[in-house]
């Protein structure tokens, strides 16, 4: 919970949500987009537009109050738990582990997401890479994820990486909360290489995220 005294600034933080139409001397003020029609109407005063600070604040999801002791407005926002960020604790908890290098068949678990990457067959024309995921979060995949490559060969890395795949699993479509899939991705890729890591990101909307574990493959 913060609480701002709103004192000083009254007057520079509500000319900054407000507009006139040009040619009137109406002042009309938006929130978010929606129009506000306080009690008392907007007035421009030496260059600054003043309205009341409680038509400003409670669209916002704050509250006003007026305290005569200090001849203050208080204006207190409410940071619920949804939106509170992740304790530090946590969040240095879940870097450690998705910075630790795993070993082939090695699970990854965060947050109610359990990655596997099995293993890497070569084939004559490509690869094949194996592994399972399994969501246990509230919100459902759209995919198994996305990978990508560490190889010795560095000069042939953002080749494939660039490449696409053949999806290879036992379900198709989205991996719904409680739901497994396993197989494989296929690549085409027939230059020799080998590779040192692979690494396994969620995807949203075709657009892979941010990396959450690496399996070495030497």
């Amino acid at each position: 919970m913060k609480k701002f005294i709103a004192g000083l600034l009254f007057g520079f933080l509500l000319a900054t949500t407000s507009s006139s139409l040009a040619g009137t001397n109406i002042i009309r003020l938006y929130v978010n987009g929606q129009e506000i029609i306080p009690d008392v109407p907007p007035q421009n005063i030496n260059g600054r537009v003043m309205v009341p600070a409680r038509f400003i604040a409670e669209p916002l999801g704050a509250s006003v109050e007026w305290d005569a002791a200090t001849n203050a407005v208080k204006i207190t926002s409410q940071v619920s738990k949804e939106s509170s960020p992740t304790p530090k604790k946590e969040q240095a908890d879940e870097q450690k582990q998705s910075d630790k290098l795993l070993n082939m068949g090695e699970k990854f678990q965060t947050n109610g997401l359990t990655v596997t990457i099995k293993k890497i067959d070569y084939t004559d024309d490509g690869f094949n890479v194996y592994f399972s995921v399994i969501n246990n979060t509230d919100k459902p995949l759209e995919n198994p994820g996305s990978l990508s490559f560490k190889l010795t060969e560095p000069m042939y890395e953002e080749e494939i990486n660039r490449i696409g795949c053949g999806i290879c699993f036992d379900k198709t479509g989205y991996i719904y909360p409680g739901e497994s899939c396993s197989g494989h991705y296929q690549y085409r890729y027939k230059r020799p290489i080998q590779f040192e890591s692979v690494t396994y990101s969620l995807n949203h909307s075709g657009i892979a995220g941010a990396p959450l574990a690496t399996w070495k493959v030497r």
